[in-house]
C-alpha cells in the first residue's frame, strides 16, 4: 500500500466524508493544468474549487467569496515570491483563510519561511498538500 494510499484511507472515513463537501478553496497558480489530479481529488471529496491565475485576481475572487483554505504556487510568471506576496495582501485586507504553498520545491527552510510569514504549511508533496488541506477545511467554521 502506497503512503498516498495510508493517508486517504485514514483520512477519508464515512463520518469525515460529508464534513468535505461543499467547502471552498482557492487555487492560485499561473499554470493549473500542472495541478489536474490534485484538482480531481479534492472534487471527489465533493469541494469546490475556484482556480485563479494571478495575486491579482485571486484578491478580487476573495472580495467577493469565502474561501475555506487557499493553495498557491510560490513562482507566477517572473515574481519567484508570488505566493508570500498573496499571503501579505490577504492579511493587510484582513483575510484569514488558511493559506498552503504548493511549489516546486520543498525543505524544513522554505517550510519554517513560510509558516513564519503566516502559511499553514508549504510542501511540493501531493500527499502532504492533501493532509494540510482535509484538516484545514474540518478546521473551517462552518458557514
Amino acid at each position: 500500500m502506497t503512503q498516498t494510499t495510508k493517508v486517504v484511507k485514514a483520512i477519508i472515513t464515512p463520518f469525515s466524508m460529508p464534513r468535505y463537501a461543499g467547502k471552498r478553496i482557492l487555487w492560485v497558480d499561473d499554470q493549473p493544468e500542472n495541478n489536474t489530479y490534485e484538482v480531481q481529488s479534492f472534487r471527489s471529496l465533493g469541494m469546490l474549487i475556484h482556480q485563479s491565475k494571478s495575486t491579482e485576481d485571486a484578491l478580487d475572487a476573495l472580495s467577493r467569496e469565502h474561501y475555506d483554505v487557499v493553495i498557491t504556487d510560490m513562482l507566477r510568471g517572473t515574481d519567484r515570491q508570488a505566493g508570500y506576496e498573496l499571503l501579505d495582501a490577504m492579511r493587510q485586507r484582513h483575510i484569514d483563510a488558511p493559506v498552503i504553498i504548493y511549489s516546486g520545491s520543498a525543505n524544513a527552510e522554505y517550510e519554517a519561511e513560510a509558516i513564519s510569514k503566516g502559511a499553514l504549511g508549504e510542501t511540493n508533496d501531493p500527499t502532504e498538500l492533501f493532509q494540510l488541506v482535509t484538516g484545514a477545511v474540518l478546521k473551517a467554521p462552518e458557514r
